[in-house]
């Protein structure tokens, strides 16, 4: 009888499989540093770039040729990170300021001191934002400034804002952001005022109408916008990944600094003026909870 053996199919191992598999081995480590990279980068964006990108909105009381005052303070603050809220942040311009220069002064008055760029009907801004950097111990990254015929056109050139009240011609915004005296006072007209500032922000959303208000602001007269390109660039990258599940800005949440009303002596006008005191507690935990 013939024993049939059966023998078992050998595999051959050729040389260039150990090396397809190496080759496989350093891409893939290759690959990895890669994203270890990006990954480092992404992280360095984001961890160095402020926690709030904070922009100081300035509205001028210019007439003519006189020395203007800054008429509206309101600091805009956008979070880096989502949940967040953006800030709308009032800073009243009878804000009691004790200055080291220029002694006892309301908020408004820095605005008018020291020397204006030349050609321009506009105020000291560099001033005004570092008394606020100090006052309120926050950094200011951006400025915006507008006149009060400047204003009313920006108004009209977007189409008017749509407010509680109605939708406001620029003629018509300009009345109710200036008139003081009516029920509530300066606080009523601040209230308004935030509320214009956010139907103007909420037509941001085109960027057609974003491009054409920034266009206004860096070629009109009797605007000016200031502030760092790469600074901007770095948080608007940081802002991204703070938000890669809604890149829409943040509601919006209005704050007024916490003080109260007090008359003072004011020895350089010899009598005694209206001014707004704040309350250092209450503001830095209005300012520790929305800015800082």
């Amino acid at each position: 009888m013939t024993r049939v053996v059966h023998e078992e199919p050998v595999t051959e191992v050729t040389a260039a499989e150990p090396k397809k598999k190496s080759r496989l081995l350093r891409w893939l480590i290759r690959l990895a540093i890669f994203f270890a990279v990006i990954a480092t980068a992404l992280a360095l964006v984001y961890f160095t770039a402020p926690d709030h990108y904070n922009i100081l909105l300035v509205g001028s009381d210019q007439r003519g040729t006189e020395r203007a005052r800054s008429d509206v303070l309101i600091l805009v603050s956008i979070p880096k990170k989502s949940p967040g809220s953006l800030i709308l942040l009032t800073i009243p311009r009878d804000t009691k300021v004790e200055d080291s220069e220029y002694g006892l002064q309301k908020m408004t008055h820095f605005y008018a001191f020291g020397d204006r760029e030349e050609g321009s009907v506009l105020g000291n801004i560099d001033l005004t934002k570092n008394v606020i950097e100090r006052k309120l111990n926050v950094p200011i990254h951006a400025t915006a400034e507008v006149t009060f015929s400047s204003f009313e056109q920006l108004i009209d050139d977007i189409g008017g804002v749509a407010v509680s009240s109605g939708t406001l011609t620029g003629a018509e915004a300009l009345e109710v952001v200036r008139d003081r005296y009516r029920p509530g006072g300066d606080f009523a007209r601040a209230a308004d005022q935030r509320e214009i500032v956010e139907a103007i922000m909420g037509k941001f959303q085109s960027l057609n109408l974003l491009d054409q208000v920034y266009s206004y602001l860096t070629t009109n007269q009797q605007t000016r916008l200031r502030y760092s390109q790469r600074e901007f660039i770095h948080f608007a990258a940081a802002f991204v990944l703070g938000h890669l599940t809604d890149r829409h800005l943040p509601q919006p949440q209005e704050e007024v600094l916490p003080g109260a009303s007090a008359r003072i002596y004011t020895p350089e006008f010899g009598k005694s003026l209206y001014y707004y005191v704040l309350d250092t507690e209450a503001t830095n935990e209005l300012l520790g909870r929305t800015i800082r």
